[in-house]
């Protein structure tokens, strides 16, 4: 049987790290979104925001799938429940905690809290499957990690951290990585692009009525608003596509690890669009950790692999 791209090892190293090269970007696109419609602090209005972007997204993958596979986008009948859970915590439960919570940090610290959820699934993946078990490697490395991903917090010798700012951002990561497990126990049986685009579909129609249900609106509608809009719904579509199917020929573990991409790309991202000061020696020091705590984690990964294939 001929294998995927998506079952080449090195194939899915590029796909991954092209998956979080995308997700660096939207947390600063959504700071400017905020200002380009006006949103200001209105909650309601912030949800109905990231629902519009992700419905939007569902919508534009239900339609490729029609008319790719000439099919309707639909799932067998013992995964409706699982499909339903999904759209919940990794598009409505995640988002509702990212929207909120990048509106209380800098965009830099947005994306650098954003990679936690490597850690997160390399944890939840040892309980769920029984070929991605927790190692003494994964373990040291996810420390490592996140002790980098602290040390980029670090302002005037102190940890800057609220609830509503960093503590909303690790909520919402936890919410990617049980999405993640339930992406990969669902695309067991049923494709990887039909899971996506229900999972946008449901979760975004969600918040945009959560939104409207809180009174939320968008004030100003602009040309630059569309087009900001825009590209968030075209990351979301295309990288929670390739996610989705990277998770389904490949462990949790090996994939999420990343994730820790995010914060590298993201923070210089955010320098470059939110104009934010990333000249301070904490960043190349938080850089070298988080890279050193990848390797650390895939180093033992990429030992069993040779004695061992990838599921497909």
């Amino acid at each position: 049987m001929k294998r995927t791209v998506f079952e080449n090892p090195r194939l899915a190293i590029l796909i991954a790290i092209f998956c979080n090269l995308l997700w660096a970007t939207p947390l600063p696109m959504i700071k400017i979104g905020y200002q380009l419609f006006a949103i200001g602090e209105s909650v309601s209005s912030k949800l109905l925001f990231a629902g519009i972007r992700f419905f939007s997204s569902g919508v534009l993958l239900l339609v490729y799938h029609r008319l790719s596979s000439r099919t309707w986008a639909t799932v067998h009948r013992q995964n409706y429940l699982l499909v339903l859970i999904l759209a919940l915590v990794q598009t409505t439960g995640q988002y509702f905690f990212a929207y909120l919570g990048v509106a209380h940090t800098t965009g830099a610290a947005a994306t650098i809290f954003s990679s936690v959820s490597a850690c997160y699934a390399v944890v939840l993946a040892h309980f769920f499957f029984k070929d991605d078990k927790l190692t003494v490697q994964k373990v040291v490395g996810s420390l490592v990690c996140v002790f980098g991903i602290f040390i980029s917090t670090l302002g005037e010798g102190t940890i800057r951290f609220s609830f509503n700012g960093e503590g909303f951002l690790l909520l919402s990561q936890l919410c990617f990585a049980f999405g993640s497990i339930f992406s990969k126990k669902i695309t067991r049986t049923d494709g990887p692009l039909a899971v996506t685009a229900i999972n946008l579909t449901l979760g975004g129609l969600l918040l945009i009525l959560i939104g409207l249900g809180g009174g939320g609106s968008l004030p100003v509608v602009s040309l630059s608003g569309i087009l900001v809009l825009a590209y968030l719904v075209f990351v979301s579509a295309m990288a929670f596509t390739l996610w989705s199917q990277l998770l389904k020929y490949n462990p949790v573990g090996k994939i999420s690890v990343f994730t820790f991409i995010i914060p590298i790309a993201g923070t210089l991202f955010s320098a470059l669009v939110l104009g934010e000061d990333i000249m301070h020696v904490k960043y190349p020091i938080s850089l070298a950790l988080v890279t050193a705590g990848i390797y650390a984690i895939y180093w033992k990964q990429k030992k069993v692999a040779r004695t061992s294939q990838l599921p497909s």
